[in-house]
């Protein structure tokens, strides 16, 4: 079965390839498509499907420049675009260094899966924010997101249904293997619910009721995996909603949600309580009562062995200890920590927080949080309503909450979320236009003469 599902994925592959390259317009729809509609899908236990497609995607955007279909953007730069590039190259920069150290240490060239990972966003940026690839209007762009989500929602929940009906294997055991873990695989609501949002903008049925589908998978996903993560999401959208749509509007399809979460037997309770008890965790963590921090002390306990690692020297405390290597030295300190020899001898599953923290040391979080920061602050000046920016930051707000629940640094979509003229800040614009790429051309052409 896998040497077919393999197949079709390369096929599929070259089909987007070939596509984009005479097609330079669906470069930017394929794009969203591909990360936001495979995002948790795996191919024997490796995250690598959205890896593949946006790699194809790249190769079908620089063949079409290569042919001249699409010409290179002549948009002047204001400061905060200048400085928000400057940082994500250096992020990248820094990460290939990291991964190249890591298999140093670790003797290990399968890492070198990471230096063409950041490699590839790299390229990607440079391909968003320098070539004229037309960028659909926030209309657009809002359909081909939340349509991709809610097929992607739609598969998972099929998925597992069917494996556990047919197959007699638990959706638990599925995770990790053919589809990652919940609060992996649910990441793309973080853009999702807002997409679905601003299409209740639009007064056509076709988009109202496209939207409100996104809204309503949610429920059934959080409620058949008991997505913690996706329940906090949705909840804290759901309380910013009335503001964009308006109390009027947003009344039937709270009322909807409400008998769908009924039947779906949804204890929201359950899930608030997780901030009260986030903060507990956060003094019992810093107190060092490990007993005190009920199912969570796994996550807690890595926040705290990040720390004591990376403080060893002032070495690791800038640089850590190279890409990979936060598996191995979390097995050593929870041996030392907990005395279970059996942990020693195994890599350690960790979220992304104390695993970047681990391997770029402080440097390399400064990096990410930078571009988090430079993404607020041009959705935060953009001359667009106040109800679409409280949205848009709030879906920020949510990404950077996900970072220390799950590890999303093998993810696109993360990344394309706070990379410069990325989704997050493309849906931010007042007005997006597409234009010719072969009017572009033109003009390109013409200005050169």
């Amino acid at each position: 079965m896998w040497l077919l599902i393999i197949a079709l994925y390369l096929i599929l592959g070259i089909v987007i390839l070939g596509v984009i390259a005479f097609k330079p317009r669906l470069f930017w729809p394929i794009l969203i498509v591909v990360l936001v509609g495979t995002a948790g899908l795996m191919v024997k236990g490796y995250c690598l499907v959205d890896e593949y497609f946006v790699g194809c995607v790249i190769l079908g955007g620089i063949l079409a420049m290569l042919i001249g279909r699409i010409a290179p953007k002549g948009n002047k730069q204001n400061i905060r675009d200048y400085l928000h590039e400057k940082i994500f190259i250096l992020m990248v920069v820094y990460m290939i260094i990291q991964s190249f150290r890591g298999m140093l240490v670790w003797n290990d060239l399968r890492l070198s899966r990471w230096v063409i990972y950041y490699l590839i966003l790299g390229i990607l940026m440079f391909i968003v924010t320098k070539k004229g690839f037309p960028v659909p209007e926030k209309r657009k762009m809002s359909l081909l997101i939340s349509w991709s989500a809610l097929i992607y929602f739609a598969a998972y929940l099929l998925h597992g249904f069917l494996s556990e009906a047919f197959r007699g294997i638990s959706k638990w055991a599925l995770q990790g293997n053919e589809w990652s873990g919940t609060a992996y695989a649910v990441f793309p609501l973080v853009i999702a619910v807002p997409a679905a949002v601003f299409l209740f903008e639009n007064k056509k049925w076709f988009y109202y009721f496209s939207g409100l589908a996104v809204i309503l998978i949610s429920p059934l996903v959080i409620r058949y995996y008991d997505s913690r993560s996706a329940a906090i999401a949705l909840i804290t959208f759901l309380v910013f909603i009335p503001i964009k749509m308006g109390v009027r509007r947003f009344i039937p399809v709270f009322l909807i949600f409400l008998i769908l979460m009924f039947f779906s037997n949804i204890d929201f309770g359950k899930y608030l309580e997780i901030f009260s008890a986030a903060w507990e965790h956060a003094f019992s963590m810093v107190g060092g009562n490990i007993t005190a921090m009920g199912s969570d002390w796994g996550r807690f306990l890595h926040f705290k062995i990040s720390f004591m690692a990376t403080m060893e020297n002032l070495k690791t405390f800038f640089f850590g200890y190279g890409i990979n290597s936060n598996k191995f030295i979390m097995s050593q300190y929870l041996q030392t920590l907990l005395g279970v020899g059996s942990i020693a001898s195994s890599s350690v599953q960790t979220t992304g927080f104390p695993a970047l923290l681990i391997d770029t040391g402080w440097i390399g979080i400064s990096l990410l949080f930078c571009n988090f920061f430079f993404v607020a602050l041009k959705i935060f000046v953009q001359r667009n309503n106040l109800s679409n920016r409280i949205i848009l930051l709030l879906s920020l707000f949510l990404t950077l909450l996900w970072f220390p629940i799950t590890n999303l640094l093998d993810i696109m979509l993360f990344y394309f979320l706070i990379m410069p003229s990325g989704l997050l800040i493309q849906l931010g614009r007042r007005r997006i236009t597409e234009q010719s790429p072969d009017n572009s051309v033109m003009k390109f052409a013409h200005n050169n003469n």
